[in-house]
Protein backbone atom coordinates (compact mmCIF):
# COMPACT_ATOMS: atom_id res chain seq x y z
CA UNK A 1 0.00 0.00 0.00
CA UNK A 2 1.00 3.45 -0.69
CA UNK A 3 1.42 6.27 1.83
CA UNK A 4 -2.64 6.62 3.30
CA UNK A 5 -2.84 2.87 3.61
CA UNK A 6 -5.94 2.65 2.00
CA UNK A 7 -7.90 5.52 3.28
CA UNK A 8 -8.01 6.96 -0.49
CA UNK A 9 -8.69 4.04 -2.40
CA UNK A 10 -10.46 1.69 0.37
CA UNK A 11 -14.16 3.73 -0.20
CA UNK A 12 -13.67 3.08 -3.95
CA UNK A 13 -12.55 -0.97 -3.59
CA UNK A 14 -15.28 -1.77 -1.10
CA UNK A 15 -17.70 -0.26 -3.32
CA UNK A 16 -16.65 -1.72 -6.31
CA UNK A 17 -16.56 -5.07 -4.66
CA UNK A 18 -19.88 -4.86 -3.64
CA UNK A 19 -18.54 -4.66 0.51
CA UNK A 20 -20.92 -2.08 3.06
CA UNK A 21 -18.75 0.83 3.88
CA UNK A 22 -16.73 0.40 6.38
CA UNK A 23 -16.63 3.11 9.35
CA UNK A 24 -13.82 5.85 8.99
CA UNK A 25 -11.12 5.07 11.23
CA UNK A 26 -8.62 7.00 11.93
CA UNK A 27 -4.96 5.80 12.52
CA UNK A 28 -3.40 6.05 15.75
CA UNK A 29 0.06 6.63 14.21
CA UNK A 30 0.99 8.68 11.12
CA UNK A 31 4.76 8.77 9.92
CA UNK A 32 7.62 11.19 11.43
CA UNK A 33 9.64 13.02 8.88
CA UNK A 34 13.41 11.79 9.34
CA UNK A 35 14.52 15.58 9.85
CA UNK A 36 11.74 16.30 12.86
CA UNK A 37 13.63 12.99 14.37
CA UNK A 38 17.66 14.15 13.53
CA UNK A 39 16.45 17.75 14.21
CA UNK A 40 17.11 20.24 18.06
CA UNK A 41 15.21 19.09 20.56
CA UNK A 42 12.41 21.86 21.17
CA UNK A 43 11.43 23.32 24.70
CA UNK A 44 7.46 22.27 24.76
CA UNK A 45 5.63 23.30 27.93
CA UNK A 46 2.86 21.44 29.88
Amino acid sequence: MGWCQGRVCGPAVAGLAGCAPAPFRTPFARPVPLGVLAGPPTEEGP
